[in-house]
């Protein structure tokens, strides 16, 4: 539940209310007393709700300070429109992390912003100056209840209302006084003009004028001109009353005593503002004239040296110098004499209780400071906790970059323009390149041999990524072999006049690399392996018939040759003239027996059927030469319709069974590049999964035999490939995790969880393609593949 509260603090009171909203309950606590104690009506409030409740009541605070780091920021209206005919001053909290908000907070209607850490000094002083704008505006919108009266006086003169103060009539020579046109003197009142240090009153003048009893007083008083200089006025009151008797108005005369107040305080002003610097000033001053004596000891001497300042004027001015540091300081004073001022130098000083600190001093020569003699001004500053911090920082950079060093992960700094700040060891003994060697170099020209085709476009990626960017498997040589590096890149945010820089993370991978290479491979046989029976049973059909033919050409070769041997015969008799009937009867009779019509009709089918059966069997052989090819580690280009066909032949024994395979090529599709074993293997585990999907909804009984649509096409710069099957659909559940490693559908023993997890690797990593799907439960599924036309030139 929201809680509200107020406090008046310690009972004294602006007139103003002050809202105040911070999420944070430890930051309200913190701003809570100081704000109370400041003498405003503090509302809080410890959410986004209450707090707008507030500032949408008829009673609108004055002053508003509210938490507007991003889980709050989405609450507030637009404050511009609460703002409307009513005297608001907004101050938004913002994290420190998020400075770069603040002009969104000022364009949604913030007056200013103060950030967490919350500094309440800083905010105490930016509400201070918040009530001031509200009072300002306050005077400037009052109403113009002020009339031109008196124009021709010597001497400027008023009408002043005895309730409100305002002024209803002025004369010229008070605008002039004043510096405003009567029109703008009319909608102020007396105190708008009056300096804010004007000693009030006394109660017997206020009190007289309240009951009208007053008859004449005369005050100086100081006043602010338009263009902000401060006046002096011998101010002369009398009181007005009305017809009745009753005193409503002051009668007000102003005669311009400036230039006599101001010859009478310009002394008094100087000193006491002398005075006020060397009471509240840190540093150490002195004035020491030509003796050297100490002419002039600030009081901080007694916090800074445990002296009381009376100790140490008239002393030796050196008496609080550590011995060895007396020639440095005496050569300085030799440097004020002859130029006037001397460098900043480092010196110590001896403590009262004999402790040696530290300081910063530098001296200026002032002319006629010692009773009208030149002496020198010594300015002294403390630096112990500068010197201790510069020695702590020394031994946490010194820390840091002992811990840096010795990561075993490859660490390297780049500034705004890609070159290199950083280079830890493990970079150097990855890259074999020592710091020496790359310091200040561009990354993509430092020496390392780089072979990714567009190192220097990559590296442009990463200067540009607002958020952290992973790059994958960049190759690069050494000792004439190939290795891989993988980098995360994240932006590191400076200060507001500084460019950012980035923080490469990373490790060679080129053991990882060639071991997935290996697992790619060991995938791709271990497919091959589980198509083998399908694939021994899709050659063993066309084997069966070419051997039945083969026996049968073999079986019927015996008559065939019986009549060829009575042929020979019959034509060696043509040739004397007379063929012997008993040959002819011979010949007709084995004729008869070899059923010559027969074979004469059936042979040549056999021979035709053999032929084709081998061919077949060849062009089964070729389709599994061409998937079983482990590939080049190079993009070529390829026909994509004919990869396909090369698997949709050698996992025939798949789909066959269970489904129909329809292809719709685009036949004159551009060639593809691509890593052809690794598109093999996603075509193939893409046709398995639409196998089972369509084996699943038979089993179902949503149908007797499904369908597997295999299309390509050209789309813009893309190659798009899309697998259809008209099985089971994916559940909408399961759908957001399809291309996670080891997650499957299937019964224990049907997958293993790679397919899908490694087309995704292959389409998406591998080749900068896309992948995605689109499925119906009950009616099947569609999974798109598109890859790139054109791959980057490679540079040597």
């Amino acid at each position: 539940m929201a809680v509200l509260w107020s406090s008046s603090g310690n009972g004294k009171s602006h007139g103003m209310r002050f809202l105040v909203f911070e999420a944070d309950p430890i930051v309200r606590a913190q701003i809570h007393e100081p704000l109370a104690k400041s003498g405003y009506e503090v509302v809080f409030a410890t959410d986004a709700e209450q707090a707008l409740q507030v500032l949408q009541a008829s009673d609108l605070p004055t002053l508003a300070v509210l938490d507007w780091t991003t889980q709050c920021a989405a609450s507030w209206p637009d404050i511009h429109h609460l703002k409307q005919g009513r005297y608001l001053y907004v101050i938004a909290l913002l994290n420190w992390e998020e400075r770069q908000r603040r002009s969104e907070a000022l364009e949604a209607g913030a007056d200013d912003c103060v950030y967490k850490p919350t500094d309440i000094e800083q905010l105490q002083r930016r509400v201070q100056f918040g009530s001031q704008v509200i009072l300002e505006r306050a005077l400037r919108d009052s109403e113009d209840r002020f009339r031109v009266a008196f124009e021709q006086a010597a001497i400027g003169m008023a009408m002043v209302d005895l309730g409100t103060r305002r002024f209803i009539q002025v004369n010229q020579a008070l605008c002039d006084f004043f510096g405003y046109t009567s029109e703008e003197l009319l909608t102020r009142d007396v105190m708008s003009v009056s300096h804010p240090e004007n000693i009030p009153p006394p109660p017997s003048l206020v009190a007289d004028l309240a009951k009208g009893e007053f008859h004449g007083e005369q005050l100086e008083r100081r006043f602010v001109r338009k263009d902000r200089a401060v006046v002096w006025a011998l101010v002369s009151l009398s009181v007005v009353r009305n017809p009745e008797g009753r005193c409503t108005h002051v009668f007000a005369q102003f005669k311009d005593i400036t230039t006599r107040k101001a010859a009478e305080q310009a002394q008094q002003r100087a000193e006491v503002f002398a005075q006020a610097i060397m009471d509240n000033i840190d540093e150490l001053v002195m004035v020491i004239d030509s003796q050297p004596k100490l002419y002039y000891a600030s009081p901080s001497h007694l916090e800074g040296l445990g002296y009381d300042p009376s100790e140490l004027i008239g002393q030796d001015a050196f008496c609080t110098l550590h011995p060895d540091d007396r020639p440095l300081v005496e050569s300085a004073m030799q440097d004020v004499l002859r130029t006037g001022r001397a460098p900043t130098i480092a010196v110590r000083r001896i403590h009262k209780n004999g402790t040696a600190l530290h300081f910063e001093a530098r001296g200026t020569l002032v002319r006629g400071i010692c009773d009208s003699q030149d002496g020198l001004v010594v300015v002294s500053r403390n630096i112990d906790d500068r010197l201790l911090a510069e020695r702590k920082l020394r031994e946490v950079s010194a820390e840091t970059e002992l811990f840096l060093q010795s990561i075993p992960s490859i660490l390297i700094g780049l500034d705004a323009q890609g070159r290199i700040t950083r280079w830890n060891r493990s970079a150097a003994e990855v890259f074999r390149l020592s710091s020496d060697q790359v310091l200040g170099r561009p990354i993509d020209d430092c020496g390392i041999q780089w072979l990714h085709p567009e190192i220097g476009f990559e590296v442009s990626r990463w200067l540009q990524t607002e958020t952290p960017y992973r790059g994958e498997d960049l190759a690069y040589q050494l000792d004439q072999n190939r290795h891989y590096v993988g980098f995360s890149v994240r932006r590191i945010e400076c200060d507001a006049n500084q460019q950012p820089r980035f923080i490469l993370t990373g490790a060679d991978v080129t053991q990882r690399k060639t071991l997935e290479e290996h697992l790619r491979q060991a995938q791709k046989l271990e497919a091959t392996g589980r198509l083998a029976a399908g694939i021994a049973h899709e050659i063993n059909t066309p084997t069966q018939y070419v051997g039945d033919n083969t026996r049968f050409l073999k079986e019927s070769w015996e008559g065939i040759a019986n009549l060829l041997h009575l042929s020979q015969s019959i034509r060696q008799q043509a040739e004397t003239g007379v063929v012997a009937k008993e040959l002819l009867e011979k010949f007709d009779s084995v004729a008869a027996d070899s059923d010559l019509p027969y074979l004469l009709q059936e042979v040549p089918k056999a021979i035709e059927q053999s032929l084709d059966g081998v061919q077949r069997v060849a062009k089964i052989v070729k389709a599994m030469k061409d998937f079983s090819h482990p590939g080049s580690q190079e993009k070529r280009a390829i026909d994509i319709n004919k990869a396909i066909e090369s698997t949709i032949a050698v996992a025939r024994h798949e789909w066959k069974y269970v489904a129909a395979m329809e292809t719709d090529f685009q036949q004159d599709l551009p060639l593809v590049p691509c890593l052809i074993g690794e598109f093999n293997q996603v075509i193939l585990n893409l046709i398995i999964n639409a196998a089972h999907a369509i084996a699943a909804a038979t089993a179902e009984g949503l149908r007797e035999k499904g369908t597997i649509t295999i299309r390509t096409y050209r789309r813009d710069e893309w190659a798009e490939i899309a697998v259809e099957d008209t099985g089971t659909g994916i559940p909408g559940d399961l759908r957001s995790r399809i291309f996670e490693p080891f997650f499957t559908t299937k019964p224990v023993g049907q997958g293993t969880g790679q397919g899908l997890a490694l087309a995704h690797s292959v389409i998406v990593k591998r080749h900068q393609g896309q992948i995605w799907f689109e499925t119906e439960v009950g009616c099947g599924t569609t999974f798109f593949m598109r890859l790139p036309l054109q791959v980057p030139e490679t540079v040597s």
